[in-house]
């Protein structure tokens, strides 16, 4: 679960160092039911890459093995399947599912497009439609940070 948080706390509030007081005990809780789902479910996932040989199929045993606690930037496969239960877990604490449950169609859907876009054939094509892509992404939020201001004056 330290792991969880290390980098719960390097990824939402830019913070590495371990001894900073900044989670909260529901950051915690949330956290310790990420790894014990996980021990009472099972979900497999055998990460790979290419060129590695096999690793198994227990998310447990690979996050144990390879998570360093002082880099943020972990594999991102067996990362996602703790880190993401852990943002379910605090959503459902702090009653905000459906903001969460929002943020994560997002993120699934900002990934099938980076997937189509790196589907271009063109590297030039892919830069540029990525670039477009932010962009059109930045100008979005904003339109909504905009309709939230004016719904809630």
């Amino acid at each position: 679960a330290k792991r969880i948080l290390a980098s719960h706390g390097y990824r939402c509030y830019d913070e590495t160092n371990l001894d900073a007081r900044l989670l909260s005990v529901l950051d915690i809780v949330a956290a310790l039911c990420s790894v014990r789902h996980q021990q009472e479910v099972k979900t497999e996932y055998p990460p790979y890459w290419r060129g590695q040989v096999s690793q198994g199929k227990d998310p447990q045993r690979h996050f144990d093995k390879t998570i360093d606690l002082d880099d943020p930037y972990q594999h991102q496969g067996v990362f996602q399947i703790y880190f993401y239960r852990f943002s379910e877990y605090l959503a459902a604490f702090t009653k905000k599912t459906e903001s969460n449950n929002a943020w994560m169609a997002y993120q699934l859907s900002r990934f099938d497009a980076y997937i189509r876009i790196l589907q271009v054939s063109d590297i030039n094509g892919i830069v540029a439609s990525a670039h477009h892509f932010d962009e059109f992404c930045m100008q979005e939020a904003m339109n909504i940070a905009d309709t939230y201001t004016a719904s809630v004056m």
